[in-house]
């Protein structure tokens, strides 16, 4: 297990490399901060940027990142030479989240304008418009990158179609989903609750609730043969859920306030959650 410090203040996002070799924080501390995991965690690089850094994800090279910024810009960060390419503004009043399609091409966001947008990754050229949403808080690009589920404050859970452009309605009046992920199959959708539960739908009907966290579900993110769900909470804690059951295996409680973010490694042999506390913290999945 790494403990990795270093930000100043919240880690809002996390993400792994392509080859799993790296993990990028973004931090309320302004900063972007690269991490070798192959090297036990020692810090490649340091970016400062004047705003906190909400949201980011690796491009397939590797090396360039997309980072969504609080003062609304989306801004591209070479982590190689540590050096930043000219912004786009995306969302007036800041970036809220943001998910990049399985080949990497696209780039969806939502900001605090109540817009959802849609953004070629490699020039950060506008695409489209996808809709006006009430608060969206959460989205995910299902695994054909085809479609997008999107979750708003009104508990609204839709699936946008990049092919048609409609609008799927999958739940209404329900709680808000403040996470979301997909199995790699795309069979089930992940969603994270206030109340501490997650639900697991499959298409419109809920296919298993997991009880556990006592309070809000800000993170979620599957493992690459789909049999473990990692999520993190409010409540501090990370817990790792056996898809299949339904069942709890794990419950971690290496942070002292809440886990904002979590990711898994591409091979599925790490993970990483980030925290209010200004850690993060990887460990081998085969500790589970």
């Amino acid at each position: 297990m790494l403990i990795l410090r270093g930000h100043e203040d919240a880690v809002r996002c996390l993400s792994y490399s392509p080859d799993g070799r790296h993990l990028a924080s973004g931090s309320e501390d302004s900063t972007v901060r690269l991490w070798d995991l192959a090297a036990g965690g020692s810090l490649l690089a340091t970016f400062q940027y004047d705003a906190s850094i909400e949201a980011l994800v690796f491009r397939p090279d590797g090396e360039n990142l997309v980072l969504g910024t609080a003062k609304g810009a989306l801004l591209p960060w070479n982590s190689r030479r540590n050096r930043s390419g000219l912004p786009a503004q995306a969302h007036a009043g800041g970036v809220r989240c943001m998910a990049r399609s399985p080949e990497g091409e696209t780039l969806v966001t939502a900001g605090w304008d109540q817009m959802v947008k849609t953004w070629d990754a490699a020039t950060l050229k506008p695409r489209s418009l996808l809709l006006k949403s009430c608060g969206c808080i959460a989205l995910a690009f299902a695994p054909d990158g085809k479609k997008v589920a999107v979750g708003n404050e009104i508990g609204t859970l839709a699936l946008w179609d990049d092919g048609d452009g409609k609008l799927t309605a999958l739940a209404e009046g329900q709680q808000p989903p403040f996470a979301l992920a997909w199995s790699p199959d795309g069979r089930l959708l992940a969603g994270g609750h206030p109340d501490g539960t997650i639900l697991l739908r499959e298409g419109t009907k809920t296919h298993t609730t997991l009880h556990g966290h006592t309070w809000t579900v800000y993170s979620l993110a599957f493992t690459p043969d789909g049999r473990t769900l990692i999520s993190g909470s409010a409540d501090g804690t990370v817990r790792l859920w056996d898809v299949a059951t339904g069942r709890e295996k794990r419950c971690f409680r290496w942070h002292t306030r809440w886990v904002t973010c979590a990711a898994v490694a591409p091979d599925g042999m790490t993970a990483a959650a980030g925290s209010a506390d200004h850690t993060i913290v990887v460990w081998d999945m085969d500790e589970d």
